[in-house]
């Protein structure tokens, strides 16, 4: 089910609703997301103690969908079961696509733990088919670059983990 999914690693568009074979060779899992799909990736630790949650790249597919996808973000201390009793914080992201441009916004976090973070380093990867015409944070025109070859728009931005940042990408 699903309107349209991609290859994660080539970008190739499927229809859904029908069965497809792609090429696995062994460095890569054979993986589709579903357009609309919002995927959070954290920078590479040995271990998941070891890592941190400070930077954050965002995974953005918004091409090919046609209703807004959310994805709420869950944290906690890493090691204690606080979480049990609402020792977590949450983020809500959510990606509303259109035809003259993608909106993405990031709430402001929900919740708390010991050692939250207070500031955070948002890496965004908004896979278009086509080189977007601006960028803008909370209003302002941002620093970006296209990679037309993965057609990918590529940016980032510091920003409080209490304050909500919306991104603006014209088309």
């Amino acid at each position: 089910e699903g309107e349209r999914w991609i290859d994660y690693w080539t970008g190739q568009s499927y229809s859904g609703g029908q069965e497809v074979t792609v090429p696995a060779p062994l460095e890569h899992l054979p993986l589709l997301v579903r357009a609309g799909a919002i995927i959070p990736l954290r920078d590479y630790a040995p271990s998941v103690l070891r890592g941190n949650n400070a930077t954050l790249t965002l995974d953005v597919f918004p091409d090919g969908a046609t209703e807004k996808s959310e994805f709420t973000l869950y944290e906690d201390d890493g090691t204690s079961n606080a979480y049990l009793t609402n020792g977590f914080a949450a983020t809500t992201i959510a990606c509303q696509p259109g035809p003259s441009s993608v909106a993405l916004h990031i709430a402001p976090i929900q919740g708390g733990y010991d050692g939250k973070l207070t500031q955070r380093r948002w890496k965004l990867r908004l896979h278009l088919a086509a080189k977007p015409a601006g960028v803008r944070l909370n209003g302002k025109a941002v620093r970006w670059k296209y990679d037309a070859q993965q057609g990918v728009l590529l940016s980032d931005w510091k920003a409080a983990t209490a304050q909500a940042s919306e991104i603006l990408i014209a088309r």
